[in-house]
């Protein structure tokens, strides 16, 4: 008879008193909330004892006393401090298979993010510009176009692998981009590029290659669709907030606006979808959670009206917090 009544009764109030303390009083103890945590210890000690009191004082025997008594010790001394034991390994576990996956996803999105960098579709359009610039003009600006294209480059298969980098060789690295752009759309009369650059208090690291992406959109889908003058400007400075140093970025261009850009892709049936800024937002995701530093990046994207409210361009502002060089 001994079995049926451990199989019918004990084992399922003894599983009902572990996913309790797991639930209820665990998980707040772990996760700081030691109030609520002894607040459902005592409530547990009371729906233990306050039945067996009851049953004393109306049938006159300690007996029902001591068996809560013997309940509630086995609870607090064996049951509880096991339990505790294996869900404190549990918790490891899951956190170990976080961080795994944490860092399998780091890398995953630092892969996709050097693939997509500079796609291959602009890098084929820029050496075919190069091409063209060495059939129709002077030797010396094609070499200059290649050596940059180069650069570039080496910048993507080394540099972006690393965590950090100086403001002054991201900006070189942007230069360089931009001069290319400039080869491919040199024929364009009404383009200006106005570059706001302050190096001179540039100094500190960030994350390689994380503005370039935003740059790549205002040239690709607001300023190559606009018939007419086409602008661009690039402003960089630093800013102080929150007690912490940022690196901003202001790119603003008078394109089409992201909405008519999205038409036009739309029209053209292209299942083409913009890969670096995809794998640019994955990388800031997934770099703010690595740190409270990181955690304060910002990026907002303004969508510019005339005063009809028709699309006069886009905004972009980019908030990276500066590291202090390590000696």
């Amino acid at each position: 008879d001994a079995v049926p009544i451990i199989f019918s009764v004990i084992l399922p109030i003894t599983l009902v008193a572990i996913f309790y303390y797991y639930k209820l009083i665990f998980l707040n103890f772990q996760r700081g909330r030691k109030k609520p945590a002894r607040w459902f210890l005592a409530l547990a000690i009371s729906v233990i004892f306050l039945p067996c009191f009851i049953i004393s004082a109306e049938t006159n025997s300690e007996a029902a006393i001591l068996a809560g008594l013997g309940i509630i010790a086995f609870m607090l001394f064996i049951l509880f401090p096991i339990s505790k034991l294996i869900f404190k390994k549990y918790e490891d576990y899951l956190g170990q298979i976080t961080t795994l996956t944490h860092e399998v996803n780091q890398g995953s999105a630092n892969l996709s993010f050097l693939k997509s960098q500079i796609n291959p579709h602009f890098l084929f359009n820029a050496l075919n510009t190069l091409y063209g610039s060495a059939l129709t003009e002077n030797a010396e600006k094609t070499s200059d176009g290649i050596q940059k294209l180069g650069d570039m480059m080496r910048f993507m298969l080394h540099e972006n692998l690393q965590d950090k980098i100086s403001i002054k060789r991201e900006i070189e690295y942007l230069r360089n981009y931009l001069d290319i752009q400039l080869l491919r759309f040199g024929k364009e009369p009404n383009l200006e590029l106005t570059i706001q650059i302050q190096e001179d208090f540039c100094e500190g690291e960030i994350a390689p290659m994380m503005l370039i992406p935003f740059i790549e959109n205002a040239f690709k889908h607001g300023l190559l669709h606009r018939v007419g003058e086409k602008k661009l400007t690039l402003n960089f400075d630093k800013i102080e907030k929150l007690n912490t140093t940022f690196l901003q970025l202001k790119i603003t261009d008078n394109g089409i606006g992201r909405q008519k850009s999205a038409e036009i892709n739309a029209r053209k049936a292209k299942t083409h979808q913009s890969f670096a800024t995809q794998a640019t937002e994955e990388r800031l995701e997934l770099m703010k959670n690595q740190s409270v530093s990181n955690a304060t990046i910002e990026v907002q994207i303004n969508d510019l009206k005339d005063e009809q409210d028709n699309p006069k361009g886009t905004e972009v502002i980019i908030l990276i917090p500066i590291l202090e060089i390590e000696s």
